[in-house]
């Protein structure tokens, strides 16, 4: 037994210079060594360390040592096994491999997503700076507007024709202070969302900033509108000539309840929409269903025919070009929405039967790839309701940029 283990040794010693001097071994060798008659025949010594190259040889334990080597163990066999893991690829190995493929993939895949939602933030962005615009200049309009004929009865506050906020007789002003008035509420409103949308481009990068934090902001400024202007339109009076027809105060009246249905539906979803786990899967068929985008497509058409039909009938002015055609842009943008919906629904409703018979943990599985589709489908879901602020601009916008101009 003493000339066996004297044998062991020198095979281990061979392999040990001839790895140093840039031979590549097979390593596929048994090495056992053994004992007196003392020792237990079960007991063994490890072989060589075919692991370490250019690094501390570590022990069992996972501590560096200098004076034992370490080998890699297969526990259904009888001997030790030592694999050179330069020669025969371990699971490790593979595992690694196919996770840098994953992460590049997953890096490519980001440029057409960020092509596709910064259309998308392009068309708010673009749609917001454009009223904000508009607005600016009918306040303009207003300031100047009596300084040229102050006799003019638009700018008399006992007038006929003068509203009544809220219906307080302290409260009635001339209709070129209300134009004014509304003229400078909505443009700081569409100055807000417009810088909303801006930081848009700049948190990208930590697109979950941006879920939790501008959408709830942007959303709520959106229901503060509406809800004001209701209360203003419903509880005022003489209003009738700036608004001019009672169909603007209904369909104010719908786009804010549908805002604040859907803000209430849509906003705890919010947080799940951030994470795209598992959680997310199961619980987005809220967040897509099908009756979301179906009503927003109606309110969105009826309000922009309804305002390019009513403005065509005098003459056109400044806003009906712009505002039909970012209603008919949302318009697509709501029905591509709801295409990709029904492709989704289906994925997801097959992707989650079979999950059921593979037990995973609780985030995305790296065979569902439409997470990042998921994130657009948010947003895009998401923006169009930004539409429904025409609802009680357009009529008095018209108004002002059809009278207050000489």
């Amino acid at each position: 037994s003493k000339q066996t283990a004297e044998t062991g040794l020198d095979s281990a010693r061979v392999g040990e210079k001839s790895k140093h001097a840039g031979v590549t071994t097979n390593c596929t060798y048994a090495h056992r060594i053994s004992h007196s008659e003392s020792d237990s025949p079960d007991e063994t010594k490890p072989g060589p360390d075919c692991r370490h190259r250019n690094g501390p040889r570590r022990t069992a334990n996972n501590s560096p040592d200098d004076s034992e080597p370490i080998s890699v163990l297969y526990q259904n066999s009888t001997e030790q096994i030592c694999i050179d893991i330069d020669v025969v690829p371990t699971a490790t190995d593979h595992a690694a491999k196919s996770a840098t493929e994953s992460e590049r993939l997953v890096s490519t895949s980001r440029l057409p997503v960020f092509i596709i939602l910064s259309i998308v933030k392009l068309v708010d962005l673009s749609f917001h700076g454009i009223m904000f615009v508009l607005l600016v200049y009918a306040a303009y309009l207003s300031a100047i507007f009596c300084q040229q004929d102050f006799e003019d009865e638009l700018c008399m506050k006992n007038s006929s024709l003068s509203p009544v906020i809220l219906a307080k007789e302290e409260w009635r002003m001339p209709v070129r202070d209300w134009s004014l008035i509304f003229s400078i509420f909505h443009s700081a409103y569409f100055l807000l969302v417009t810088v909303a949308d801006i930081f848009f481009f700049s948190l990208y990068a930590n697109i979950n900033k941006y879920i939790l934090t501008v959408f709830p902001v942007e959303r709520g400024f959106l229901i503060v509108l509406l809800v004001t202007d209701s209360v203003v339109y419903v509880f005022s009076g003489n209003l009738y000539l700036v608004t001019q027809d009672s169909i603007v105060l209904a369909l104010l009246l719908v786009s804010t309840l549908f805002t604040m249905i859907d803000t209430i539906y849509v906003l705890p979803q919010l947080r799940y929409l951030a994470r795209l786990d598992l959680v997310w899967l199961r619980k987005s068929g809220k967040f897509f269903s099908k009756w979301r985008p179906l009503l927003n497509f109606v309110l969105v058409m009826v309000i922009t025919l309804f305002n390019l039909l009513h403005t065509l009938k005098p003459r056109p002015s400044l806003e009906v070009i712009p505002l039909a055609v970012f209603g008919f842009l949302y318009s697509l943008l709501i029905l591509l929405f709801f295409i990709l919906i029904f492709v989704r629904k289906s994925k997801l409703k097959t992707f989650l039967n079979n999950l059921g018979e593979v037990g995973v943990e609780s985030s995305v599985p790296r065979d569902w790839n439409e997470g990042r589709c998921d994130l657009v489908l948010g947003i895009l879901g998401l923006a169009s309701i930004n539409y429904f602020s025409v609802a009680p601009v357009a009529r008095t916008l018209n108004f002002i940029l059809q009278t207050f101009v000489s």
